[in-house]
């Protein structure tokens, strides 16, 4: 959903303000999956939506985006993490 024209910082902000509210628990309940902390999935999921807030206008699917970061963010090599032998 790339936003169409000129639209307000009202309008942009209502509009994340929506994406916020539909999106922050599913998103929190996946990071958590992923990284099994409450703790770190609240900031990881803090950490995808300033990610999208930042690229809002450039975005064709800011939902879409937000579910890659946090699943990006959550991941052990992302969080700088070894998961392989020896590691």
């Amino acid at each position: 959903m790339r936003l169409a024209g000129p639209t307000t910082e009202a309008e942009r902000a209502t509009m994340f303000e929506q994406l916020y509210r539909r999106e922050h628990a599913p998103m929190v309940r996946l990071a958590r999956l992923i990284v099994g902390s409450p703790v770190e999935a609240e900031e990881i999921v803090h950490d995808a939506f300033l990610a999208v807030h930042e690229r809002w206008t450039r975005l064709d699917g800011p939902g879409g985006y937000l579910r890659v970061c946090v699943v990006t963010f959550g991941s052990p090599i992302e969080q700088g993490l070894s998961t392989g032998p020896g590691g």
